[in-house]
């Protein structure tokens, strides 16, 4: 009978672990986001990525402020949510030297250079967009 119990303990931890990728998850859309970052690759605006995780408490606070930053530059920069814990994103992860969430970048397709922007201020990211829209023409 342990056995047993401890056979299916480990069949549906295996199952909970490889399936969690398949459902959306609460408040965030599902996206394939290596193609969103293929598209946002060839496009000419300049691309902000937000790394993030479900279980992150800097992330939820920071889930409205990212939202509103969408709203008010969504026509100059194409944003990208890319979740820390799907295994698809490992290697965008790596790429961008992501350790730690929230992370925010602001990339230039072309050239790949990006910059790594303070989730803790509204107001400075702002600042920062402005200067990168200006210093990128």
């Amino acid at each position: 009978m342990r056995r047993l119990t401890l056979l299916l303990t480990i069949v549906f931890a295996f199952l909970f672990v490889f399936t969690t990728d398949a459902f959306a998850y609460k408040g965030f859309a599902k996206t394939d986001y290596s193609s969103a970052w293929t598209k946002a690759k060839g496009s000419r605006k300049p691309v902000v990525l937000y790394f993030y995780t479900q279980n992150c408490g800097g992330c939820k606070k920071f889930k409205p402020t990212y939202r509103k930053l969408k709203r008010e530059y969504g026509n100059k920069f194409e944003f990208i949510k890319v979740d820390g814990n799907l295994y698809k994103n490992r290697q965008l992860l790596k790429d961008f030297n992501v350790r730690y969430y929230p992370n925010l970048l602001v990339v230039n397709p072309k050239t790949m250079n990006y910059e790594r922007l303070s989730t803790q201020n509204y107001d400075n990211i702002k600042v920062k967009l402005e200067e990168y829209m200006v210093s990128n023409r």
